[in-house]
């Protein structure tokens, strides 16, 4: 699956992405039946969804209105605002078993300050669940040869893509945000060689996305 191919979950509210991309899988496998979830920029809530399917009860943050009242009709509830405005509602919980931010830094201007903001909803024993694409992944690398710098309306060149990472400058945004990696992943959606084996051998070339599992220290 190349970056133009690849949807995501803001952008599909089939969720057909949902039930392709590996890392969602892993999330939900990590979290067991009743966990409570927040969802931050839950889109249509097609992720929260599809935890919700396996026993979770999801909660979502999302600013967009349109969005927020699609993924209203699917998630236990949501809020519909900022993140940061969102911090201390009492619309939502004090803190949750797990926070998760699929597809999010790359469209904030403060990726650290959104972790930060994030871990508010976090106790010792929470863990944020971190999904962010990757820029070095071959796809766009060729693109970039090729002297195409086009933005597309999904995929890797998002036109709404604020920010850019690759696995190292990924894996520095929770420690920034003064949170401690405890797992990571290389995922990429197919059923072939290269996405089954690629992420994990060289996951700068071949993995779509980074998966953290982060927690406070």
């Amino acid at each position: 699956m190349t970056l133009d191919e690849r949807d995501g979950p803001d952008t599909d509210p089939g969720g057909a992405y949902v039930l392709a991309e590996p890392g969602f899988t892993i999330i939900r496998d990590l979290l067991g039946t009743g966990s409570t979830v927040l969802d931050i920029g839950c889109g249509h809530g097609n992720v929260g969804a599809f935890l919700g399917e396996a026993g979770m009860v999801v909660d979502g943050i999302e600013p967009d209105e349109e969005r927020a009242a699609v993924a209203a009709e699917v998630l236990h509830h949501v809020c519909t605002a900022p993140l940061a405005d969102a911090v201390g509602s009492p619309e939502l919980r004090a803190t949750y078993d797990a926070v998760t931010m699929i597809d999010v830094v790359e469209h904030v201007v403060r990726p650290t300050e959104a972790l930060e903001q994030a871990a508010t909803f976090m106790d010792g024993a929470s863990r944020l669940l971190l999904f962010v694409p990757n820029s070095a992944h071959w796809s766009f690398r060729s693109k970039v040869l090729r002297g195409d710098w086009s933005y597309a309306d999904r995929g890797l060149f998002d036109r709404t893509h604020l920010r850019f990472f690759d696995l190292a400058t990924a894996s520095a945004l929770g420690p920034s945000a003064g949170l401690v990696e405890t797992r990571r992943w290389a995922t990429t959606p197919g059923p072939s060689l290269t996405s089954r084996h690629g992420p994990r051998l060289r996951p700068n070339l071949f993995a779509l996305h980074f998966l953290f599992e982060l927690r406070k220290p």
